[in-house]
């Protein structure tokens, strides 16, 4: 099963770009405006511009798991994240907070270990979490359509 489908070029950059505080929204569940957009891939850090963004809270390193539900955007206040980094609807979730919840899930859980044994990490989140295997479904079929 392919989970994610390619971010282009356009959305890579999209997720990168250097936001005003005007493009940031408030945050949809709490209704901060301290709200950082998030970074996927390796940075400069060398780049002293996109380093004073990180160190002000105006961009959060995501890490290098980008899928088309990645999240876009992050709350300071409250923690939530939500928005999909290629611009469509539906829900997004962090690939590291899954992972964090799959392990400890794992670790507790006698069931849940069984179920995983020998599976890659994409598909044991999938197996432990049928909303989130349910949006990347609907991704990969909203990706099939002419």
């Amino acid at each position: 099963m392919d989970h994610d489908r390619e971010i282009s070029k356009a959305e890579w950059a999209g997720s990168v770009s250097g936001d005003s505080k005007a493009d940031r929204p408030p945050c949809p569940e709490c209704g901060s405006a301290a709200v950082a957009s998030m970074l996927y891939g390796l940075p400069n850090f060398d780049d002293e511009k996109l380093m004073a963004r990180v160190k002000r809270k105006e961009v959060v390193l995501g890490g290098c798991c980008l899928s088309s539900c990645s999240p876009r955007w992050k709350c300071w206040a409250c923690g939530h994240m939500w928005g999909r980094v290629d611009g469509t609807d539906g829900p997004s979730y962090d690939i590291h907070q899954l992972t964090r919840e799959l392990f400890e899930r794992v670790r507790n859980d006698p069931e849940a270990e069984r179920a995983t044994r020998g599976m890659n990490l994409i598909d044991a989140i999938l197996t432990l979490n049928p909303e989130v295997r349910e949006a990347f479904e609907e991704r990969e079929r909203e990706n099939k359509r002419p």
